[in-house]
């Protein structure tokens, strides 16, 4: 009786496995298919809000650092706090910008900073140096190229060719505007 019994046992499971393997094993490999086809579908739909949210955001701060206030202490402050010697110079004033002048000495060479009351102003000051960088309203003042750099409402002309100024004004301020 034992016997028979281990044998009925056994058919029994052999037929129940059969079944879940075969019978519910291909509906649920056909719904898995279906519902992970779904998913991913709904991962690059999550996916593309996500990039359209991203730029969305990346569009709308781009220009935020062009509207803010930056003085010339805040210059001074900035590069200094990054390892690099300022000296303030009085008397090297230039005045061929309209902005409020600030010069600093980097090392042997001048760095010019000018504070405009708006973007506008700015912008003007900046439509008046030739695409060389070489001269302001026609008039040729340099005769080697400075780094022209905008910050907020600030106009930035270092007149040096020192590489770690001009890393550290590339990083913060980005490339030159001429």
């Amino acid at each position: 009786m034992r016997r028979k019994f281990v044998i009925a046992l056994a058919l029994m499971t052999l037929l129940s496995s059969a079944s879940v393997i075969y019978g519910c094993g291909s509906n649920t490999t056909n719904n898995t298919t279906n519902n992970t086809d779904g998913i991913k579908e709904d991962v690059a739909k999550v996916g593309e809000g996500l990039k359209e949210s991203a730029e969305g955001v990346v569009e709308g701060v781009k220009d935020v650092g062009k509207d803010i206030k930056y003085t010339a202490i805040n210059f001074k402050d900035d590069i200094v706090n990054a390892g690099h010697d300022l000296k303030e110079s009085a008397e090297t004033h230039w005045d061929k910008f309209k902005g409020n002048e600030t010069d600093y000495y980097a090392g042997d060479k001048l760095v010019r900073v000018y504070e405009y009351d708006s973007k506008d102003a700015l912008n003007a000051d900046v439509a008046r140096i030739s695409s060389d960088g070489l001269s302001v309203d026609g008039e040729v003042v340099y005769s080697e190229k400075p780094h022209y750099y905008t910050n907020g409402n600030t106009l930035i002309v270092y007149e040096g060719n020192d590489q770690s100024y001009i890393n550290e004004f590339n990083t913060r301020y980005g490339n030159p505007i001429i």
